[in-house]
């Protein structure tokens, strides 16, 4: 009789407080189709989270969209055999990679603008290993030109034909344009040092 009331104790869940639930966790069975709507439910319904912190579903959108940027500058042949590390945060990027001319960095920039989730770009891209100034949008290293002359690189063109032409040395030019070495592109817009 006794061995009959404790059976019956633990086929109805009555146990003493101390000891574990011997009972299998209850599954519930649903189809695929309602887990991924669970799923998703679950990423657009995200609790609020504190300022600063993104939701999983906006770090996945902000991924997703790093992953387009790519894509879209590795179309452009100007752009494909470079490697550029988008970084964004709730639309807005930072563009970050290496290029070797001017025209490389401005296009980068209205590629990624071109895409429509996109809110702003902040441009990183460095040309041949250095930051583009701000204020002086052809990249220079020194800003200042007195004379105010230029150069449009044509194809076949060299420094020194440049410095030639225009009765200038090599290395001011490099010094002055923030070249660290000779390569040129054609359509590259140089400022030319007074003499």
């Amino acid at each position: 009789m006794i061995l009959g009331v404790v059976l019956t104790l633990a086929g109805t869940g009555c146990a003493s407080p101390d000891a574990p639930d011997p009972s299998p966790p209850t599954a519930t069975t649903t189809s695929p189709d309602s887990s991924a709507q669970q799923a998703n439910a679950d990423l657009n319904a995200a609790p609020p989270t504190p300022q600063g912190e993104r939701s999983l579903n906006e770090r996945l959108n902000d991924l997703s969209l790093a992953a387009r940027i790519k894509q879209a500058l590795a179309r452009d042949r100007r752009l494909r055999g470079y490697d550029f590390e988008p970084e964004v945060e709730r639309g807005t990027v930072l563009l970050q990679g290496d290029v070797q001319t001017q025209d490389e960095y401005e296009r980068a920039a209205e590629i990624t603008a071109q895409l429509s989730e996109v809110e702003a770009v902040t441009n990183a891209v460095t040309v041949v290993g250095q930051p583009v100034i701000a204020d002086n949008r052809r990249g220079d290293a020194n800003p200042s030109n007195e004379s105010g002359a230029t150069h449009v690189v044509q194809p076949g063109e060299t420094l020194w034909d440049i410095a030639r032409s225009h009765r200038s040395s090599v290395g001011s030019i490099q010094q002055h344009n923030g070249l660290s070495d000779g390569r040129l592109q054609p359509g590259q817009t140089l400022k030319i040092p007074s003499p």
